[in-house]
């Protein structure tokens, strides 16, 4: 029997009474609709009716939109509902994962590079009370990965890094933060993410420890989360063979299923040996690392039996809820798990006090409270990393001593998140190039003569691959300045331009070349022998302005690299 009075639940009995008459009113379809999350990413309530034609769903997730049409959509839909939806979001770094005109924060591993917890609490709070004035209650975050291989092309930086007490303090630190303000949490990717170098969203991933290393690493993180009382665990489409033979001796390798459809994972490990007693909710069920793995009409119930409560998303939603209802009806999926499901569900709503029905959503002049900004540019300031200095008389850099700059710009075309409409898509792109000019704006305001780098300027010049001394004589430092994220199925890395990278750091035997990144840590890969870099984790205005402060000498270098910034290489040390 499910313990609904202890951790993370804690009903009492008004609650607890509500969950159980709830369930008793609910037909088979009453049931399967709740443990449906559906997918919302234009925000209009059409889009959604053939869903609701069919089904009244538990829980809708929201792509970021606008804060207006964030409220508008989730009233509409909530007003459709006889029990009040969860309604989610991937709300792991701030204000603007909620809504393109909320308050950016850092990232993951940026507020990892403050190697302080109040900066993590800060972040979840911030994230929950955004999300609450766009009608959000359940937090898809945090990101409680650890991004042990440098080459992971999915986590990078929305983890907090690579040290394991750093991660589960950080994470559990979120957890309260967000939970703190009424909004639920759900730490990610069960069993854990970070090891391969494959994205789940396009193949199948494997977490390759030992159980004892998983349980020193991976385990302990999802321990302290745990007992942080987070409500919800969310679990990714990665094998993890080793636990799932040693739970199941009658496994072979090949036979080790993701944890989304894993009894092994979820039931035995999850809840059996780690204790959780929370909500379980799947990845995206239509991501490769989840679908290619089972015919459809067996893997969409045995995700339900196998352990997770709610299934997020569908490949085909008339198909995968008519494959749901034949598993009930063939006994793939039993009553007593769909009951399991839907009690968990319930409990978290009541958790959250929907049982009394759905508030009246904040003012939209919230998502911008004073406080907010100043989090912002407190946790700019206390994250950039001096990764790399071999210069020790580099800095400061004035326009006194360095009047000329040439400046670099290594700026990806790849739009992050990879689920967005295409609107936003072509906006975030324009945002990646408008940062770079703001920074060279930045730098002009300051009085330095900025020259932007060109491939017309090589010809021009003779600046070529050659990168001669006369060429660059004229120049006291070059900044290479990176916005590079990563691409499905690679890592994030400097796409330099030219057939023998006219644009690399090569100049850095005349004059003091400066490698600036401002998201992956790990870019000395591609300029191992650069000797000045500056990780900066986190793409934003606020970022820049700290950065600047950092260049001319007004702010020191606080950032604590959480991650081996040198990539395990001897050679990008020197």
């Amino acid at each position: 029997m499910i313990d609904l009075r202890a951790n993370p639940f804690y009903l009492d009995d008004e609650a607890e009474k509500w969950v159980y008459d709830t369930l008793s009113e609910l037909d088979d379809n009453g049931k399967i609709g709740q443990i449906f999350c559906l997918e919302s990413i234009s925000g209009d309530v059409e889009d959604m009716q053939y869903a609701f034609d069919k089904i009244e769903p538990g829980a809708m997730m929201h792509r970021p939109n606008t804060i207006d049409k964030l409220q508008t959509a989730a009233t509409q839909m909530q007003a459709k509902c006889s029990i009040p939806m969860l309604i989610a979001g991937n709300y792991c770094h701030g204000g603007s994962d909620v809504a393109v005109d909320g308050q950016p924060y850092a990232t993951c591993m940026g507020v990892g590079a403050t190697n302080d917890t109040e900066y993590a609490f800060r972040q979840g709070v911030l994230a929950a009370e955004s999300a609450k004035i766009g009608g959000g209650n359940w937090a898809y975050a945090p990101v409680s990965d650890i991004n042990f291989n440098f080459e992971s092309s999915v986590i990078n930086t929305r983890s907090y890094g690579d040290k394991v007490d750093l991660v589960g303090d950080m994470a559990a630190a979120y957890i309260k933060g967000c939970q703190s303000v009424g909004v639920a949490s759900s730490f990610k990717h069960f069993p854990g993410d970070g090891m391969d170098i494959r994205d789940q969203h396009v193949t199948l991933s494997v977490n390759s420890l030992s159980c004892e290393e998983w349980d020193a690493s991976y385990g302990a993180v999802y321990k302290k989360c745990i007992e942080a009382g987070a409500l919800t665990c969310m679990i990714g489409h990665i094998t993890m063979p080793a636990y799932s033979m040693k739970l199941n001796p009658s496994l072979n390798y090949g036979e080790c299923l993701p944890g989304s459809l894993s009894k092994e994972l979820m039931t035995d490990l999850l809840r059996g040996k780690l204790g959780f007693n929370g909500m379980i909710v799947s990845d995206a069920a239509q991501m490769a690392g989840m679908s290619a793995q089972l015919k459809r009409e067996d893997a969409v119930p045995l995700c339900i039996e196998a352990g997770c409560d709610m299934f997020l998303f569908y490949r085909d939603f008339d198909e995968d809820y008519e494959y749901m209802k034949k598993g009930l009806e063939t006994g793939k999926l039993s009553r007593e798990r769909l009951d399991e499901a839907v009690i968990r569900i319930l409990a978290t709503k009541a958790a959250l006090g929907l049982h009394k029905g759905v508030s009246a959503l904040p003012p939209v002049e919230d998502l911008h409270k004073p406080e907010y900004k100043v989090w912002a540019e407190e946790v700019a300031d206390k994250s950039i990393t001096l990764a790399k200095n071999l210069r020790e008389d580099l800095f400061p850099i004035t326009p006194e001593k360095n009047k000329k700059l040439i400046v670099y710009s290594h700026v990806s075309d790849n739009v992050e998140p990879p689920v967005m409409r295409p609107e936003m898509e072509k906006r975030i792109g324009g945002d990646k190039q408008a940062l770079f000019k703001y920074f060279v704006k930045q730098l002009e305001e300051e009085g330095f003569d900025v020259t932007v780098y060109e491939e017309e300027l090589a010809s021009e010049r003779k600046l070529d691959s050659y990168h001669s001394k006369e060429a660059v004589s004229q120049y006291s430092v070059a900044l290479h300045f990176c916005n590079v994220q990563p691409e499905h199925g690679r890592a994030a890395r400097i796409n330099y331009k030219g057939h023998c990278s006219n644009d690399a750091a090569d100049t850095d035997m005349y004059i003091p070349n400066i490698l600036i990144s401002m998201g992956s840590p790990y870019l000395l890969l591609d300029a191992p022998r650069v000797k000045t870099c500056i990780n900066c984790y986190t793409p934003s205005e606020h970022t820049v302005d700290a950065l600047i402060d950092k260049l001319v000498g007004r702010s020191e270098f606080k950032g604590v690299s959480p991650v081996d910034q040198f990539c395990g290489l001897e050679d990008t040390k020197w």
